[in-house]
């Protein structure tokens, strides 16, 4: 299973989904879709994704070249958005970058959004291999991480 992933890693067939496309997702998806990789994003607003998909930037911010990356790798079709967590069951790398907000008094990271995000994709949505490492860490959770 490991040398199959790492084939398509080292050819760029691996089917990549991001979920969450905020100030970290969207770049990052844009980067692996430049680098040659086939990818989909996960948003929850249909607003945003018809913009994505348009190659229209949703985000306000200063990340040099992101607008016009964007309308590159829509437009080459290596990357298009949705709201759609089934994608999951297709990809061979889901990465997850949505918001960790540090609690000003414990300053822990608060994991709602990363479990939200874990659960909508769910453990049937996600590939074999990924559910193992989903359980695995859940089961390692002391109360204090994800």
């Amino acid at each position: 299973m490991m040398a199959r992933l790492q084939n398509a890693v080292e050819d760029k067939t691996a089917q990549v989904v991001m979920l969450g496309l905020g100030y970290v997702g969207l770049p990052a998806a844009c980067l692996f879709a430049e680098a040659g990789f086939p990818v989909v994003g996960i948003r929850r607003s249909q607003d945003k994704i018809d913009m994505i998909n348009r190659g229209q930037c949703p985000i306000e911010g200063k990340e040099p070249g992101l607008v016009e990356l964007l309308s590159k790798v829509v437009g080459n079709g290596r990357f298009r958005a949705t709201t759609d967590y089934s994608v999951c069951r297709r990809a061979q790398v889901v990465l997850i970058a949505v918001e960790t907000p540090v609690d000003p008094v414990t300053r822990r990271p608060g994991y709602v959004a990363l479990r939200a995000g874990s659960d909508r994709a769910g453990p049937s949505a996600l590939p074999r291999h990924a559910r193992h490492h989903r359980v695995h860490h859940r089961a390692q959770d002391d109360g204090h991480g994800c």
